[in-house]
């Protein structure tokens, strides 16, 4: 990366050294790749000292403020007009320069684009060890020729690679300060066979950049795309979500980066109150409704075995009482209920009223029951109501 400055005698120079924000006046950065460069503005007002520019150049970046709204795209189509894309007008902020972005079918002057759809957003990727800029067509991402979309991909050096059939892959929409084209694509650099992985997976802060090409950057969509042979457009693609990335207060060049859920802590209730995270065995127990016996004997119509781990399930029909036998502390027993009655709890519930009082026999086909005393046994209920 280049910067071109005055120096305090005004004459301009250019460096790839440390900028020294007392003594050099910026002009404008540029990234050279020794083919082709992307010109960026850095000139600034006399109102803002150079120690208030130091911090935002190199903590915020550039900053959205308004407008920039996607349109023209169609999720889940696979024609090419719904995989095309136009953004508005828009303003974004680089320190203390207000950047106005604007249309033009014409472009000619600085922050002018073809951004009316199908708009003109070339896609940067690294080529090799450098970024390269594409020319930019009706879509914002690559393809293979005549096949499916391509993701950026690190395979001892950087290329294009065509994602496998069926699979997802994500671009990100960022505005930048780049002049000639301040609506840029960062094209995606994996695949996922499945949406949920596509949406863990690809987020603008895992996306590695060995040299980045623009100081500036502020992220504003991204969009994951599906692409498969059966498609009907040239693209072989679908847009299938579009995650809209505009506010977010973010460090120079880096998004937010979301947590898997089943990456998160403290998510398991304790009280009656909280909610409860079952494991795959648990929830499948609780969904079929299985009928548990106790070791040695068949169970009364109206009694349930709690005596090992896990949820235990029993179908009841007709019985208004029922028994828990060997309850387990902090264990939940679930009660599939069926036909049109009554359901009487016994008084260890301790929400028994609520619980009688909630029940109306047609539509009620879970009572859950989580153990909270198992010295007394006591219980504390609540009714899931289905159809099933």
């Amino acid at each position: 990366m280049w910067l071109f400055y005055y120096d305090n005698a005004g004459v301009l120079q250019a460096t790839q050294g440390a900028i020294d924000y007392e003594i050099m006046t910026s002009v404008a950065l540029v990234y050279w790749n020794g083919t082709e460069g992307l010109l960026q503005e850095e000139r600034h007002g006399t109102v803002m000292d150079f120690s208030t520019h130091e911090w935002i150049h190199e903590t915020f970046g550039a900053s959205y403020i308004s407008g920039l709204a996607i349109s023209g795209y169609i999720l889940d189509t696979d024609n090419d007009s719904a995989v095309s894309i136009g953004i508005s007008d828009g303003v974004i902020h680089d320190e203390d320069t207000k950047i106005n972005i604007v249309h033009s079918a014409t472009p000619s002057d600085f922050f002018e684009q073809i951004l009316a759809d199908p708009a003109q957003i070339p896609v940067l990727h690294i080529d090799g060890t450098t970024f390269k800029r594409d020319a930019a067509t009706n879509f914002p991402f690559k393809n293979t020729s005549a096949g499916r979309v391509n993701y950026n991909l690190l395979s001892g050096t950087w290329g294009q690679q065509e994602a496998t059939d069926n699979y997802y892959v994500a671009v990100f929409v960022c505005a930048t300060t780049v002049v000639d084209s301040p609506i840029i694509v960062f094209q995606g650099q994996r695949e996922d066979s499945s949406i949920s992985d596509s949406r863990i997976n690809n987020q603008f802060s895992n996306l590695v950049f060995p040299d980045l090409p623009i100081n500036e950057i502020t992220p504003l969509y991204r969009i994951i795309l599906n692409t498969k042979n059966t498609f009907g457009d040239t693209r072989k693609a679908e847009i299938v979500e579009v995650l809209d990335l505009r506010g977010l207060r973010v460090s120079a060049g880096t998004a937010v980066n979301p947590t898997n859920h089943n990456g998160l802590t403290d998510v398991q209730g304790g009280t009656a109150t909280e909610y409860f995270h079952f494991t795959s065995t648990e929830h499948t127990r609780l969904i079929v409704g299985q009928t548990t016996k106790s070791a040695s004997s068949a169970l009364a119509a109206n009694e349930i075995d709690h005596s090992s781990d896990g949820i235990k399930t029993k179908t009841i029909a007709g019985n208004t009482v029922f028994t828990i036998i060997s309850p387990i502390l902090d264990k939940v027993v679930a009660l599939r209920v069926t036909g049109d009655f009554t359901v009487s709890f016994p008084a260890t519930v301790r929400n028994r009223s609520e619980l009688e009082n909630g029940y109306d026999g047609t539509k009620a086909n879970l009572i859950m029951l989580y153990c909270v005393d198992s010295g007394t046994p006591e219980y504390w209920g609540s009714i899931i109501v289905g159809d099933t």
